[in-house]
């Protein structure tokens, strides 16, 4: 966090440690928490997410898992997005029980978000997940694009070359000046990209069409 100069921190758990049982609950309360306090220690402002209900049978404890992180949200005074309240009654959202289709994200984001979004009613979304309204749709598309930028930066192809064990390999290093390793200075090139998309993002964000439940009901 303090080398990618983080601002917010998304802490987004339960999903996997709920099938550590309710055994394990405890002791993933105490790490979430040790989490927060780290991220803030380092000036972060920290917002959590609850995890998707599983809907299948022998479904694990998830329910328990994300009431205990609405507890540290409450006495921590964090905000929360609450994705089990969101999905916990649409279960025709879900591909397997547990991972939601294209147009359940939609429809969950829609619905965890209300909170935040100060009376922005989000437009309707196809099977697909587009949005139906082109500014909606054009933040979307932008989004998934500095998404994958920042897929391409912070986790790129080879691991090792970056900075693991292969780092002093001739392969790694320029071929005409081997103290130079051209790998780490070809992933810096993502930071400038990085830093437009989310230019982009905030100046089609400000050009989102309002809508009124009417006219989302029209």
């Amino acid at each position: 966090m303090a080398t990618a100069k983080a601002t917010v921190c998304i802490l987004d758990f339960g999903q996997g440690e709920a099938y550590e049982g309710l055994q394990h609950l405890e002791h993933f309360a105490e790490r979430l928490n040790q989490w927060v306090l780290d991220c803030q220690a380092l000036g972060t402002r920290v917002l959590l997410v609850t995890p998707i209900p599983v809907t299948r049978s022998n479904t694990p404890p998830i329910e328990a898992y994300a009431q205990r992180i609405r507890d540290i949200a409450r006495r921590q005074n964090l905000p929360i997005i609450d994705v089990f309240e969101a999905a916990q009654s649409q279960k025709s959202l879900s591909i397997d029980g547990r991972k939601l289709t294209e147009s359940g994200q939609a429809h969950v984001a829609a619905n965890a978000l209300k909170p935040w979004l100060h009376g922005l009613v989000i437009p309707q979304t196809d099977p697909t997940g587009r949005f139906s309204e082109p500014s909606w749709e054009a933040l979307r598309q932008s989004v998934i694009a500095r998404n994958a930028l920042w897929k391409a930066y912070s986790r790129p192809t080879n691991w090792a070359f970056l900075a693991g064990d292969r780092t002093e390999q001739l392969s790694s290093r320029d071929h005409l000046d081997p103290k130079i390793r051209w790998f780490p200075k070809e992933m810096e090139q993502f930071v400038p990209l990085l830093q437009a998309a989310d230019q982009n993002n905030d100046t089609l964000a400000a050009l989102l069409t309002r809508f009124t439940p009417l006219e989302t009901a029209r």
